[in-house]
């Protein structure tokens, strides 16, 4: 189904909370699919088996999402997977696949542990996270996506219900309100 698709890398070892309330908050929109790709894909060797089932599903996304808490100042391991194994592919040793989604709408959705403040020049991590994603929008960039200002949502662990649900209703009112479409391919 065309429409928005949201692949979600949250790893799991540390249950989430945020990230579970940002997808329960997407999941019944017409036009969202929702792939929670740790538990589709357990094991990376599971990924990377299903490469082709992958790039259809790109395939058929007007808009893409990925999704993932900060993990250790990056993206969840799966998530540096999934580029490894599908965008390499579709950007560097398949171009041609690639050509198709020229122009796909695409943005981050980060939820960080800890708070804005400390995503700081002089802060303890030293850099807006903003910078610190700059690999995903030289990622959008390398593969001709349209890369839209990421998600962001600080101070995670420290979030009560209240905090949880404003999150989510944030997230959903951002995916609501995408109607960006890739170009028709030529």
């Amino acid at each position: 189904m065309p429409g928005t698709l949201i692949l979600k890398f949250h790893p799991g070892y540390v249950p989430s909370k945020v990230n579970a309330a940002m997808t329960a908050a997407v999941e019944g929109l017409d036009g969202v699919e929702t792939v929670d790709m740790y538990a589709l894909y357990p094991h990376e060797e599971q990924l990377k088996a299903a490469e082709d089932a992958e790039i259809e599903r790109l395939y058929q996304a007007d808009r893409l999402c990925v999704q993932f808490p900060i993990h250790w100042f990056a993206a969840t391991p799966r998530a540096m997977a999934w580029q490894d194994l599908v965008l390499n592919r579709m950007f560097f040793t398949h171009k041609e696949e690639g050509k198709r989604l020229k122009g796909l709408p695409f943005f981050v959705a980060a939820t960080a542990g800890q708070g804005k403040d400390t995503y700081r020049p002089g802060g303890q991590n030293l850099y807006p996270l903003e910078e610190l994603l700059r690999p995903w929008e030289c990622t959008a960039n390398q593969s001709h996506f349209a890369y839209e200002p990421p998600f962001l949502a600080y101070g995670a662990d420290d979030y009560d219900d209240a905090d949880r649900e404003r999150v989510a209703e944030e997230f959903a009112a951002r995916i609501k309100g995408w109607t960006a479409t890739k170009p028709e391919a030529n």
